[in-house]
């Protein structure tokens, strides 16, 4: 376990869905004991192993529709089904965020890694969300409150799957699967699934913030700041 004063090097995939460019940066700039490197998917499965491994977390936050092969590839894109693949074999710390959930659709990998197979959604915009912590013991969760509200968007689908899923948030909201939060192990990687963080009203929302920060840095295998 590295020291609590070393940054967690981390890098933040996009691709595939607009968003709030300059607030996402704000968003990532504030986050303590991170150092963060926003990157399109083409660039982190492009990049070399050795940079690859310079990583101790990637959070997803693309929606890529295309399934990742390593065919017909130019040499300048890499092995991107490679790259993702390797990266649950090194266990590196994972984040599906979002949107990211839907990302890749058909792809049995990303079913796995996300430990959801019925991975599509209606989403509802600009909802009042609330939440219910269901582990209070979980240094993912330390120091939040029991119950908490969030401005959102909320998505319409199926429950991940029961098996190998420990969830530590829920919400009652009539248009929402009732899991926010998730986790699980995706071969040598723990993985940590987040519903919400579709914009600004929640990347500034202090409970979110925490709740990001303390997962990030459980994912990496890090002390929990």
């Amino acid at each position: 376990m590295k020291e609590p004063h070393e940054l967690l090097r981390v890098a933040v995939v996009t691709g595939g869905h607009p968003f709030d460019v300059v607030g996402f940066q704000d968003f990532w700039s504030d986050m303590p004991g991170v150092k963060c490197y926003i990157q399109h998917l083409e660039h982190y499965c492009s990049s070399s192993e050795k940079e690859q491994d310079r990583y101790e977390a990637v959070v997803f936050y693309n929606m890529t529709d295309a399934v990742p092969s390593d065919k017909e590839q130019p040499w300048w894109k890499g092995a991107p089904e490679t790259a993702l693949r390797r990266m649950t074999k090194k266990g590196v710390g994972v984040v599906i965020w979002h949107h990211a959930l839907v990302a890749f659709p058909g792809w049995e990998f990303w079913d796995l890694v996300c430990g959801h197979s019925r991975r599509t959604l209606k989403p509802h915009f600009d909802q009042e969300v609330n939440h219910s912590v269901q582990d209070v013991d979980h240094p993912i969760l330390r120091g939040l409150p029991r119950h908490f509200s969030l401005i959102d968007e909320t998505y319409e689908m199926a429950e991940p799957e029961a098996e190998g899923n420990h969830v530590l948030l829920t919400t009652d909201h009539p248009d929402s699967l009732r899991s926010q939060v998730w986790l699980r192990e995706c071969g040598e990687s723990r993985v940590l699934c987040l519903i919400p963080g579709h914009d600004h009203h929640t990347w500034n929302a202090p409970e979110f913030r925490q709740l990001f920060s303390q997962g990030i840095q459980w994912v990496a295998r890090r002390r929990v700041l």
